[in-house]
C-alpha cells in the first residue's frame, strides 16, 4: 500500500512539473515587433512609409555601413534591440510621422525633420516625428 501512494504521489508531482515548465516557456517566449523583418537598410527603398523591424546588427565595428535610409522616409524602424555601426548619417532627413525607436547606432545620426506645420494642417495630416528609445555611441573613428 505504502508503495502504491508513493507512486502515486511520484506521479502527480511530475505532473505537476511538467505543468510549471510549460507554463514557463510559455511566459519566457517574446513577440516579434510589427512590421517587415530586414536585416539591410536598402529594404526600406522599397516603401518610405512601411513598417520595419531590424532582425540582426548591421555593420560592425569592424566593418561599418555606408547606406542611408532615404530622405522622406516617414514609416516606423523598429531597431529590436539590434545596433548599426556606421560610418555616415544614418538618416538625412526624416519625414513628419516617422518612427525611430529600440535602436543603437554606433557612430553618426543626423536626422533633419521634415516637417511643415501650415502644410499639414491645410491637408489635415497628423503631425510629429517619434525618436524614442535611440542610443547613439562613438565606438569608432
Amino acid at each position: 500500500m505504502f508503495k502504491k501512494s508513493l507512486s502515486i504521489v511520484l506521479a502527480v508531482l511530475m505532473v505537476l512539473s511538467c505543468m510549471s515548465a510549460m507554463l514557463f516557456t510559455a511566459s519566457a517566449t517574446t513577440t516579434t515587433p510589427e512590421g517587415t523583418g530586414i536585416s539591410d537598410l536598402s529594404d526600406i527603398a522599397n516603401d518610405l512609409t512601411g513598417k520595419y523591424y531590424l532582425t540582426a546588427d548591421i555593420g560592425s565595428a569592424d566593418e561599418l555601413s555606408e547606406y542611408q535610409v532615404p530622405a522622406g522616409f516617414t514609416g516606423t524602424l523598429d531597431g529590436n534591440g539590434n545596433t548599426i555601426y556606421t560610418s555616415v548619417a544614418v538618416f538625412t532627413e526624416l519625414g513628419a510621422g516617422a518612427t525611430i525607436k529600440n535602436l543603437t547606432i554606433d557612430g553618426t545620426i543626423i536626422a533633419l525633420l521634415n516637417q511643415r506645420p501650415h502644410e499639414a494642417e491645410e491637408e489635415g495630416e497628423q503631425q510629429g516625428t517619434d525618436v524614442g528609445a535611440v542610443h547613439v555611441g562613438i565606438g569608432h573613428d
